[in-house]
């Protein structure tokens, strides 16, 4: 939970390696998969709603500081908003696996206007199977 939260929030956090630790744990030791994936999943939900909610009150200062966090600055919130506007809220769970954009997002989705009744079902979706995913793979 406190490593997919810090990872999505913007501390500089690989939060890949403890999920696969999880999953391998939970094949291993004993440990539950699905309550280890949605502990994962939730931190990530929690995280992204923060920068969600941010965006639509402070659109300026979230910009600033998402392209601050990005791996390329350039291309930064627009890039990502862009494409979601493009393609809809199915993006989100596909970006979600997409290094560096699956961090953007929920500011992107933010940005965009996306209502909060299409953004928080759609991304909780998105954080369990980007959990599931890695998890799954320490499993394996």
């Amino acid at each position: 939970f406190l490593v997919g939260f810090a990872e999505l929030v913007g501390f500089p956090v690989a939060g890949a390696p403890f999920r696969i630790a999880a999953g391998s744990l939970s094949a291993t030791q004993g440990f539950d998969f699905i309550p280890v994936t949605l502990t994962a999943a939730s931190g990530v939900w929690i995280a992204d709603a923060i920068w969600f909610k941010a965006a639509h009150r402070k659109a300026g200062r979230v910009i600033d500081v998402a392209c601050g966090l990005a791996s390329n600055p350039f291309v930064c919130v627009t890039h990502v908003q862009r494409k979601l506007m493009e393609t809809g809220p199915l993006y989100l769970v596909t970006a979600k696996l997409i290094p560096g954009v699956g961090n953007l997002m929920a500011a992107a989705a933010g940005l965009g206007g996306m209502s909060s009744q299409v953004f928080f079902p759609v991304n909780a979706v998105a954080a369990l199977v980007w959990a599931t995913l890695l998890v799954g793979i320490g499993w394996v």
